[in-house]
């Protein structure tokens, strides 16, 4: 019973402070980061650099547009534990739609840490914050 109260005060807590963004990206895949933030430094490499543009609805007027840029890090690339990720990252998004009317934008940072238990599996954790900015007019 007190785990159910400790979840339900959890969630109550959190609904003030969860904004959400719904940017359409055709080749999602290619933002891991605006995916899942817990997928920093998870790349085949030391860093990753990532960007999407997309711009839609052409027809009459200034179309809506997204944008996104990402850079993230290993920081436990080529050490000894080479299953061990510590990944940093930071993301920068942005919106734009109706002649510039509205327009929203945040960065996002995040830090996060795996474990490997074994060959395929991994436990992690995860901390990260975002500054958001939203102008309508």
């Amino acid at each position: 019973m007190k785990f159910y109260l400790i979840n339900i005060f959890f969630i109550l807590f959190s609904i003030n402070t969860i904004n959400a963004q719904d940017p359409h990206f055709s080749q999602y895949f290619m933002s891991p980061l605006t995916i899942n933030p817990a997928l920093a430094g998870t790349g085949y490499g030391k860093f990753r650099l990532m960007s999407n543009f997309r711009s839609q609805w052409q027809i009459g007027g200034t179309p809506y547009s997204s944008y996104t840029l990402g850079l993230d890090a290993n920081l436990l690339a080529n050490k000894k534990f080479k299953k061990n990720i510590l990944g940093v990252g930071v993301l920068f998004l942005g919106d734009q739609s109706n002649y510039g009317l509205l327009k929203s934008s945040y960065v996002s940072s995040t830090m996060d840490y795996h474990q490997a238990i074994s060959k395929n599996s991994s436990i992690g954790a995860r901390v990260s914050s975002y500054v958001g900015k939203k102008i309508s007019g």
